[in-house]
Parts: C-alpha cells; structure tokens; sequence
C-alpha cells in the first residue's frame, strides 16, 4: 500500500464514525506515505478536525442527498481524485453507489445481498466476536485485513485537539467559574430521553457524588434537551442545585470537546457524550441502556478508566431466553429493574480511583 491514495467511507453516527477512525490510523502506521482521506457527513467533522492520520475530509453534505445534480457532481469530483482503495465501512446503498462510481481498483465493504455490484470485495458482518475487542471495531479491522493482506492489532479511537483548543477550554471553564474544581460531565440523557436511565436512580447517583469535596457538574444536552436538564435540577434538594453549572452552553460538537477534555470524568448514560469523553481520554463510566447488546454497541474496552454497567452483568435471569422485540416491550420495567444500588459499588470503586 506504498504512497497511494486511500478513501474510507463512514457515513452515520458518532460511534459509527469514531469506529472507522481506526481504519485510518493503522493505515498510516503501515505506511507513514499513504494518503488518506475520510469521508463523513457534515455534522460528524468536528470528531475528524487535527486527526493527525487523516490527510483530507472529505464533507458529505445534505444536499446531496437531496439532489441528483449535485450528487452527480458529488460523485464526479469522487471519481476524479483517482482512489486506488476504497473501504466503505458504512455499507448504504448510497456509499456503495460512491464507491463504484469512484472506479478505484480495490472496493471493499461487509456483504449484502444488494451489493455485489458496488465492490471487488466484500467481507461477512460478525456479530460473534471471539475476542475481547469490541464488535464495532473488529469488523473494520476485517475490512482493513482484507485491503491490506496484512495482520492488524486493535487501535482505540481518538479525538485529537490542539493546543490553542485545549487553551481555549481552559479559558471556558475560567469564565463560567469552574476552574480549581472537580469537574463531572453528568450523561442524563441517552441520545434518546426516553431511553435513558430513570431520572429518580440518577439524582440517587449524583447525591453519591456530592460527596466528593470541590465536585461541580455539568450536563451534557443534545439540542432541544436543555430545558429537561433544568427541569432534572430544579426537582433536586436545593443544596444539590448548586452544584451545577447550567450556565454553560457549548456551541456546536467541537466547544463541547474543548471543555469536555477537561473534566476529570464523564459519568452518566452511555451515548455519543460517552463515547467522545472515551476517545479524549477522560474517565468515563457508562450505564448501558438494558435494551442494547453490550457487546455489539460498544466501542473501547472495559477497564479501569473505561467502564461500563449493564443491567445483565447484575440480573442475567432476566435476559435468558428473551428476544430483542420483547425487551423492547418492557423496557419500562427493565429499566426499573437497573436500581441505583446495583450500581453504586461500581461507581464507588471508579470514584475513588479517578476523583
């Protein structure tokens, strides 16, 4: 793979994207000469900005999407840039439609029965992962296996800021008050409200940590969520409201790094928010939505710094025999079932580690 160019495609969301970051990274540790493009959707870009093992992103815009015209022309400047590899690790139909049309001589992407057509190679999903590396990050490891011909060890994913950014955050946290303090970005929310964990178990959670003398909190909120997180707040006893910070509203995915990169943890549901706080080296612990497979979804491994609790690991009874389409059903009393006290020991020990 000596000095030629190189697409990775990576539509779709942020474990998605952070996942196939690694295909980029092993590609430039191969080969320091490769040249190395990514290309993602517009709202993904801020994980991608300063990675030093991507040359070029390459912006998937909505309008695209949207119109032939200029998909057509999408896909033209695609072609013209003369890819000799091209690893789509998203697999859509229409990432498939780019990769053929970019005639690159290697296309490479997981089978489906639509998509013969689109690659010269295609390489079986795994949902069985016979190794402690996570799912997500295996099976793009597979597609750069079959590019290269050449075994690759497990990488974890990063986000890279620079360091007027890391000044930047600093300077943030300065202006709200929050320097000099133990700082915990709180994960209330899962990408989805209604899909997060009982806001009863989690004021139960944050009275835990209170304890920690100099600990301050912040939410992390998606848009149109910031009126739950003062609404969670306003319900806490007064002498817990005072330890958030709500003041603070980071504009766009890139001011939520710079001053997520400074917290001393990230505890909370696991989501986007998690998985970014992972990828910047923060401390993170995770809970685990119990309707999602703990294996398939996750993207770091566990362990000290990084650990996750899934209401499985506690109560597997309640797992034995059931399909995915029944825990959905009951998913309200899952959730029940994920008391606060199967949690605190763990979070405990995490606590005493890293606060």
């Amino acid at each position: 793979m000596k000095d030629i160019k190189i697409l990775v495609i990576q539509h779709g969301d942020t474990v998605e994207v952070l996942a196939s970051t690694v295909i980029c990274q092993l590609i430039k540790k191969q080969n320091h000469n490769a040249i190395v493009h990514m290309l993602v959707n517009s709202d993904m870009l801020p994980l991608l900005i300063n990675n030093p093992y991507i040359d070029e992103i390459i912006e998937f815009k909505k309008v695209y999407q949207q119109s032939a015209k200029f998909m057509k022309g999408f896909v033209k400047a695609i072609r013209e840039a003369k890819y000799k590899v091209v690893i789509d690790a998203s697999n859509h139909w229409q990432s498939g439609l780019i990769s053929w049309k970019s005639k690159a001589p290697i296309r490479i992407s997981f089978t489906k029965w639509y998509n013969r057509f689109f690659y010269t190679r295609r390489v079986p999903y795994t949902n069985n992962v016979k190794s402690d590396i996570p799912q997500l990050i295996q099976n793009r490891l597979t597609l750069l296996t079959t590019a290269t011909n050449k075994k690759v060890n497990f990488e974890v994913p990063k986000i890279h800021l620079n360091e007027n950014e890391m000044f930047e955050g600093r300077r943030l946290l300065d202006e709200h008050g929050l320097n000099g303090s133990k700082l915990i970005m709180i994960g209330l929310f899962d990408n989805n409200h209604s899909q997060s964990y009982p806001d009863s178990y989690m004021c139960k959670l944050i009275k835990f940590l209170t304890q920690f003398n100099n600990a301050m909190f912040l939410i992390n909120t998606m848009p149109g969520q910031k009126h739950q997180a003062i609404e969670f707040v306003s319900e806490l006893p007064s002498h817990l409201q005072v330890k958030f910070n709500l003041k603070f509203n980071a504009v766009g995915i890139r001011q939520f790094l710079l001053v997520l990169n400074h917290c001393n943890a990230f505890i909370g549901n696991e989501g986007d928010a998690s998985n970014m706080a992972k990828a910047l080296g923060v401390p993170t612990f995770g809970i685990v939505n119990p309707m999602e497979d703990i294996v398939s979804s996750g993207l770091f491994k566990s362990g000290p710094k990084n650990y996750s609790v899934h209401l499985e690991q506690f109560k597997p009874e309640l797992y034995q025999n059931k399909s995915h389409s029944h825990l959905k059903s009951q998913m309200e009393m899952y959730f029940q079932q994920f008391t606060p006290d199967l949690i605190l020991p763990k979070l405990a020990a995490f606590c005493n580690q890293h606060l």
